[in-house]
């Protein structure tokens, strides 16, 4: 459900989720299920309300003295729902304790998805080539681990800064590569399909913008 963008039925289900884990008093599940809600939080806007998983998920995992990716994924939370709210400072803050976790666990999807809530950071600043740069980062450190889905969203990123450079043929081509591995998650393949039109538009072929 998250992934295909139907943020609203994840979270009922996420909180079904949570319920469960308390209920059940499974403390080493809690830190991912507050991660889950808040994550989807940043998704529905609801920031503030994320901020508030992603915290409780922090203090469960310091509770039961867990320091591994599961910490990680809940400061990275914080750090989008910080973003949210146009608090840069926190946010990067953040972003900094979660990557420190997941490069001592050696965990590359995690660095990736650190880097990628940076790059936003840098262009909420206007700092195209910053961005650039932490995207390729992001998209060299995952190369060859199979992770496909994190790279067509890397590369819809990186087609949303040359659409801004006004390269628009560059972009489509980023974004048809992008294309093929977002075929499950609708919510980034319909992004694709925005860029794309966008950047048809930008170059005067209508006719392709509009299929």
């Amino acid at each position: 459900l998250y992934i295909k963008g139907k943020f609203e039925q994840a979270q009922k289900l996420n909180e079904k989720l949570l319920k469960s884990a308390l209920e059940l008093d499974l403390e080493p599940c809690l830190p991912l299920a507050y991660y889950q809600l808040s994550a989807t939080s940043y998704y529905l806007g609801t920031f503030q309300k994320g901020l508030e998983f992603g915290q409780k998920g922090i203090e469960i995992c310091e509770k039961i003295s867990l320091s591994d990716s599961r910490k990680g994924w809940n400061y990275l939370a914080l750090a989008q729902n910080y973003v949210g709210l146009g608090q840069l400072t926190q946010a990067i803050e953040l972003i900094d304790c979660s990557m420190e976790l997941f490069e001592d666990t050696g965990n590359r999807w995690g660095m990736a998805n650190d880097w990628e809530c940076l790059h936003k950071i840098y262009l909420a600043q206007g700092r195209i080539q910053p961005a650039k740069q932490i995207l390729n980062r992001a998209t060299d450190i995952i190369d060859g681990y199979g992770l496909s889905l994190t790279e067509g969203i890397l590369e819809n990123c990186q087609a949303n800064l040359l659409i801004l450079e006004q390269e628009f043929l560059k972009a489509i081509k980023c974004l048809e590569s992008a294309r093929g591995k977002l075929d499950k998650a609708d919510f980034h393949l319909f992004d694709n399909h925005l860029l794309t039109a966008r950047s048809f538009f930008e170059l005067g072929k209508t006719k392709e913008a509009t299929k």
